[in-house]
C-alpha cells in the first residue's frame, strides 16, 4: 500500500524481535519482498547464549541465527544490534566472540554498535547493586567491538557505530574490506597514555568529542578540569561507575 501510494519511497523498514523472525519462513519473507519490504531491523543485542539469558532477552543463538539465515534468503536486508559490554566483566569476551560467531553464520547487511549501559530500576541493576554483575569498562566495551571486527571474518555487511554511546563513533566500513582501518582506529586509541585515555572518556561522555583527535578543540581550562576528575578517581570501580552513570544522560 506505502509502495502504491508514494511510489518515490526509497526503502521500507521494520523493526522484529528475533524470537518473532524466526517464526517466519523464508517462503513467507519472499511475500513481504514482493510486497515492498527492504530491510528488517533486529535488536540481537548479543550471540551468546549466556548472555541473552542474563539479560532475559527470551531468545536462543540457534533462533537468532535461524531468522537471520530466512531474511537474506529472502532477498531482504537485515541490521542487527550488538551491545557491547552487556554480558559484564565475567561474559565479556563470551559476548563479543559468540555474537562473532552468529553474524558469521548469518552475514547481516549491518552490525550496529550500541554500547550497553545499565538504567537504574532495570533487573541488571538490581544485580549490579547486589555485586551479582560487574560494569566493563569504556575499554572492555572497546575491546569487545575489536574481538568482534578480527572474529567475523564471513561476514561482508557494514559495522556501523552510529550513536553518540559509542565511544569511538568513528570506527565504521565493511568488515571483510575495511578491517584494518577499523582496527587501527581501535588501536590508536589504546596506544594513548591511559589519562589521556579517561579525559577523552569523559569528554565524549559529555556529548563533547567524537574522536580522540577532537580533544585539542577543546578549551584548555575544561581539559585541565577533565583531567583534574580523571586524576582525582584512582579506583577502576568507581571510575567505570561514573562512565555508566553519564552515559544515562543519552538513553
Amino acid at each position: 500500500y506505502l509502495r502504491e501510494k508514494f511510489p518515490n519511497i526509497k526503502r521500507v523498514t521494520t523493526y522484529g524481535r528475533a524470537e518473532t523472525l524466526s517464526k517466519i519462513s523464508t517462503e513467507q519473507y519472499k511475500e513481504l519482498k514482493a510486497s515492498g519490504l527492504s530491510r528488517i531491523h533486529s535488536g540481537f543485542e548479543s550471540g551468546s547464549d549466556a548472555v541473552l539469558q542474563l539479560i532475559n532477552k527470551g531468545v536462543t543463538s540457534e533462533q537468532e541465527i535461524t531468522a537471520g539465515r530466512n531474511i537474506k534468503e529472502a532477498g531482504i536486508e537485515l541490521s542487527v544490534y550488538f551491545m557491547p559490554g552487556i554480558g559484564g566483566k565475567a561474559l565479556t569476551t563470551e559476548n563479543a566472540m559468540e555474537t562473532a560467531r552468529v553474524i558469521n553464520e548469518i552475514n547481516p547487511d549491518f552490525v550496529r554498535l550500541r554500547t550497553s549501559v545499565i538504567k537504574e530500576g532495570s533487573e541488571l541493576w538490581q544485580d549490579y547493586l547486589k555485586g551479582e554483575f560487574q560494569l566493563c569498562s569504556e575499554n572492555e566495551k572497546l575491546m569487545e567491538i575489536k574481538l568482534l571486527i578480527e572474529n567475523a571474518k564471513n561476514c561482508t555487511g557494514i559495522l556501523a557505530s552510529d550513536h553518540i554511546i559509542n565511544l569511538l563513533q568513528g570506527i565504521q566500513g565493511r568488515l571483510d574490506l575495511d578491517r584494518k582501518e577499523m582496527l587501527s582506529l581501535i588501536k590508536e586509541y589504546f596506544d594513548l597514555p591511559v589519562i589521556k585515555q579517561k579525559i577523552f572518556q569523559l569528554a565524549r561522555r559529555s556529548g563533547m568529542v567524537s574522536n580522540p583527535d577532537d580533544l585539542e578543540l577543546l578549551p584548555q581550562d575544561r581539559l585541565e578540569r577533565f583531567e583534574q576528575i580523571a586524576r582525582s578517581i584512582t579506583d577502576e570501580v568507581v571510575w567505570d561507575k561514573k562512565m555508566n552513570e553519564m552515559m544515562r544522560n543519552f538513553i
